[in-house]
Order: structure tokens, then C-alpha cells, then sequence
């Protein structure tokens, strides 16, 4: 169902940012600070940083803040700039910030990209960033050293394995050989990671894991255990003292070893004896019925339901009126594929789960000559080659990308004729997207040639959105997060530090710091609690 098309020309070459380079060198002459403004598929990702090299301003620093984008963005510049140009994510240039070194000292020129996106660590940066320009000044941190012996890490979403593997790599601890195990781990990477894995010799094996690694049959050879003490829910859960138990018991398969909880004794003794089964969880009901209605409800004489906490009223009271996203866009490709001439497919969606539900819609419909590639933001490395870069599509079919917000920036997908927008992006809930994110999305149909941009939202719907996409900042609860990072990353080390938003002011931030200190976030001398330092990133 299509609310409204919308046709687009193709992009020129070279890139538009080609033409203002010389403006751009010429600011730069006399001015430490330049503010690039450009369309995608300009260059300003991939080109600009090239340039500056080129020009005299290496080595160059660029900052995404996504990981799948600075990947790709490496990858476009070229293996010759490496020592020229590094690509690194927010994230990982904010943790730079808490050790003790000149960190821009080491660069002619640093490239903050995507900073209209304006997320929580976009904002903190360019405070860092604004401050160090006036004083040079950096912070400092700390690291732990642990005996030799394998680590396994329980973490409760895929996005914490991210977040987790990225501070390994920008904390100065050598000698670590990460690997990572989730239920979505595609089948290619099961073997790299835990079969045919060998660690090269005096590394230390470092296993990031959802609960998925509960079972003894995934990671072998472990001595130590880090245990967070949650699980996979929206939000995270605490684990139960059965499944605690599982956890530490893998210490101990291969020789003696320890689990290091991250929580404490008082804490354990408040866990529920044994996981409670999911269908008696918060809002499982709703789902529950939904699995039934597919698979049984109507089909199989005499099912009932297996565990009587959930009545036959209860599950009555659920059906309802169901908005089916993946049936949408599914049927939405599939009818593009079936009417329009040859030309690749790129269609939005809001969480990883919704591409995965989309995926499997696809492959279920009798819509022979899909070849379906996905993107999102923890996609890991290894694949990121595989679906973007050298991923060959067979002669005859036509390549579907499934993504979420991620591929609005247009380094990341190339060759788009359709694109397929739901006009939503990633929140809990997802949330409609702004006028101006809608206009770039509808423009990637056009860089390659002309193309068309399927809404699946009608005119109306168009007219209210905001015209343009709410700074990180100024959402619901956004402060509290933020107030975190400005306590980590700048508020006690960077004399001059400034909150970028005019939107937050100091009297918010300090009723926000009360929060804090409420919340456990905070010791009563203001300093980072445990609790704070596990919180304090950004979760954008």
C-alpha cells in the first residue's frame, strides 16, 4: 500500500563536494572551525577527508556516529590513505577523551560527520572538541588487568556486544582477541567465531555473549565469567538465580575458574528462584496470541494452552486490530517487482527485529529473482563486506536491501531505482520520521538514475510530521543520558566545556544531577558509580 510515489533524477559526477573544495581550503586558511553543509551523495563522508589529505591537513581524523558508516566510508577512500586518514565512530573518539593523552595533537584535521543527526554523542563531542581547540586540554581514566585465562561476557542485547567490543578497542589493554556470540550470529560467522577460531599466541580469547551462551555447547575453555545479571527484554531483565547459576557453572567446565558478578550479594538474593516462563512476562501475552492465531489456533482441533497462566479470556481480550509492517512492506516489494522495470529495492524499517520479520515474509511469498541484502548499525564487520561492497547480485535478479535508519546516508547504498519507505525510525516505540528525513530517503531512488520513492504512509500523515528531526537532545528523557556522558567524557577534565543545545541549560542539567544521585548513578560526592559508568554511553 503505497500513501505516495515520489520520482527522483539522478546524481552528477564527480561529487558536488569537489567543486567547493577550494572554498573549503580557502576557510580553512583562517579559520580552525568549518561547518560543511551538503546533500548526500555529495562526497562530504568519503571525498572531503581525502582532499584535506591530499591538501596538506593529514593525518585526518573522521568521526561517525555509526560504525556500519565509518566501515563503509574506510573502505570507499581506499587502502593507500590508511595512514592518512582514520575512521573511527563517536563512541570510540569519546573514549579517546578519557585517557591521558593529546589525542588532536596526533591530527592535522578532525571530521565530525553526520553532525545534523545530532545525537547525544555528537553533542558531547563537539563540546570536547570546541573546549580542547582552547586549551588543549584531555582527560584522564583507568584500566584493570586480569590473570591469564579465557573471559566469557554476558551482555543482555546484541547492541551491548557493540558498545563493549568498541571501548575494548579504544582502551589501551593489548593483547585481547575479541570474539562474539548472539542468536542472530548469520551462519558464515558461527565458524569464525567459534569453531575454526584459532587466537594467536599470548592473546587472551575475549567472548562477548548474549545469554544464547547459557549452553554449555557454544564456548568451551572458559575461566572467567563476567556477569551483568540481565537478559533480552525491553528493557533488559534480571536474570533468575537458576540461570546465574548456568552462567558461573561455565567457569568451571575446563579447570578452575571464577565468576565475576557485577552485581551485588543483596542484589542476588532478590532474583527470582527460576526464569519465569516468557508467556507469563509483561506484554507476552499479545505476542502469544499472534503466534497462535498463525500457527494453530485455527488449524488443530483440540490445542490448548500449555501453561494455565495464560486463560483462553486473556488471550481473547488481545486479538484486535494487528498493523503488520513486514506484511506491508513485503507485499509493497513484491508488487514492485511484479510491475515496475528492473532496478534494486531499498526499503526502511525501524529495528533490526523488523528486517528480520520482513526477511522471512519475503522468503515465504512465490516472488521468484529477490536477492535480499540487509543493513543496520550493528551489522558486524565481517558482513558488512559481504552485503555492501563485493556482494555480486546473479544475473537476472533484482537486489533488495532491507535497513533501517542507517542507510539514509548515501555512502552506504548505491544503485537504488525503488525505495520502499515505512516513515518510521528506531525508538521504543518507533516513532515517525521528520519531512527532512523523508526527503533524503525519497533522494536515494534518484543518485543512480531515475527512481521513485514508495511512501507507505498517506498525504496526511506526510503533512504532519515535523519539518525537521528532533536533536538526540531534546527528546523524552534524553537529559538524564546526556548528563551522564558530560560527567564521564568532559565535565570535571575540559576547562571550557559547553553544552552545544542551547535547548538543555545548566539549571536543567543540575536538577538532572539530583536524578543521578537518586538514581544510584552518582556517589553523594558526585563522582560516577558503578551503575553510572555502565550507563554512561550512547545509546543512539
Amino acid at each position: 500500500m503505497a500513501g505516495s510515489n515520489q520520482e527522483h533524477e539522478a546524481e552528477s559526477w564527480p561529487p558536488a563536494i569537489y567543486h567547493q573544495m577550494p572554498a573549503i581550503l580557502e576557510y580553512l586558511e583562517d579559520h580552525r572551525v568549518v561547518v560543511v553543509s551538503a546533500a548526500p551523495g555529495s562526497g562530504k563522508s568519503s571525498v572531503l577527508p581525502r582532499c584535506l589529505a591530499e591538501s596538506g591537513y593529514g593525518p585526518v581524523l573522521c568521526a561517525q556516529p555509526r560504525h556500519l558508516a565509518a566501515f563503509v566510508a574506510m573502505a570507499k577512500v581506499g587502502e593507500e590513505w590508511d595512514s592518512d586518514i582514520e575512521f573511527t565512530t563517536t563512541r570510540q573518539l569519546l573514549d579517546r577523551f578519557s585517557f591521558p593523552a593529546a589525542v588532536l595533537a596526533g591530527y592535522g584535521a578532525v571530521v565530525i560527520d553526520e553532525a545534523h543527526d545530532r545525537t547525544l554523542g555528537t553533542d558531547v563531542l563537539l563540546g570536547i572538541v570546541k573546549a580542547a581547540l582552547a586549551t588543549g586540554t584531555t582527560m584522564g581514566g583507568r584500566c584493570k588487568v586480569v590473570p591469564p585465562g579465557d573471559v566469557l561476557a554476558f551482555l543482555p542485547e546484541n547492541a551491548d556486544i557493540i558498545g563493549v567490543h568498541a571501548r575494548l578497542l579504544g582502551l589501551p589493554v593489548p593483547g585481547l582477541a575479541v570474539r562474539y556470540v548472539h542468536d542472530n550470529l548469520p551462519a558464515e560467522l558461527i565458524d569464525i567465531m567459534l569453531i575454526n577460531s584459532p587466537v594467536p599466541d599470548g592473546r587472551r580469547r575475549v567472548v562477548l555473549a548474549t545469554d544464547v551462551a547459557e549452553t554449555a555447547v557454544l564456548v568451551h575453555g572458559i575461566t572467567y565469567v563476567v556477569d551483568t545479571g540481565l537478559v533480552s527484554e525491553q528493557p533488559p531483565v534480571r536474570i533468575s538465580k537458576e540461570a546465574a547459576a548456568a552462567r558461573a557453572a561455565i567457569a568451571g567446565f575446563s579447570g578452575p575458574g571464577r565468576c565475576h558478578r557485577l552485581y551485588q550479594p543483596e542484589e542476588y538474593d532478590d532474583l527470582d528462584e527460576h526464569t519465569i516462563p516468557h508467556i507469563r512476562q509483561d506484554g507476552a501475552a499479545v505476542r502469544f496470541a499472534l503466534m497462535v492465531k498463525r500457527h494453530a489456533a485455527d488449524g488443530i482441533p483440540g490445542f490448548e494452552i500449555f501453561d494455565p497462566a495464560l486463560e483462553p479470556a486473556v488471550l481473547k481480550n488481545v486479538f484486535g486490530p494487528v498493523l503488520d509492517m513486514a506484511a506491508a512492506v513485503a507485499d509493497e516489494v513484491a508488487a514492485i517487482h511484479a510491475s515496475q522495470p528492473p532496478g534494486d529495492v531499498l526499503a526502511f524499517l525501524p529495528e533490526n527485529a523488523d528486517i528480520i520479520g520482513v526477511h522471512a515474509r519475503l522468503l515465504g511469498l512465490p516472488v521468484p529473482g529477490l536477492a535480499v541484502r540487509y543493513v543496520h548499525d550493528n551489522l558486524p564487520a565481517e558482513l558488512i563486506d559481504i552485503m555492501l561492497i563485493n556482494s555480486p547480485v546473479p544475473d537476472g535478479r533484482r537486489r533488495v536491501v532491507l535497513a533501517t535508519d542507517v542507510a539514509e546516508t548515501a555512502v552506504l547504498v548505491h544503485g537504488i531505482t525503488y525505495v520502499v519507505d515505512t516513515g518510521l525510525v528506531s525508538e521504543q516505540p518507533p516513532v515517525r520520521i521528520s519531512k527532512e528525513a523523508a526527503a533524503a530517503r525519497a533522494a536515494i531512488a534518484g543518485f543512480s538514475g531515475p527512481g521513485r520513492c514508495h511512501r507507505l504512509y498517506q498525504p496526511e500523515e506526510y503533512d504532519d510530521l515535523d519539518e525537521h528531526t528532533i536533536p538526540h537532545i531534546r527528546q523524552d528523557g534524553a537529559a538524564v543520558r546526556f548528563a551522564l556522558m558530560v560527567k564521564r567524557h568532559a565535565a570535571d577534565g575540559i576547562p571550557g566545556f559547553e553544552i552545544f543545545d542551547p535547548a538543555l541549560e545548566p539549571a536543567v542539567l543540575k536538577n538532572v544531577f539530583g536524578q543521578l544521585v537518586n538514581g544510584g548513578y552518582l556517589d553523594k560526592l558526585g563522582n560516577l558509580s558503578d551503575k553510572g559508568e555502565r550507563e554512561a554511553y550512547d545509546e543512539d
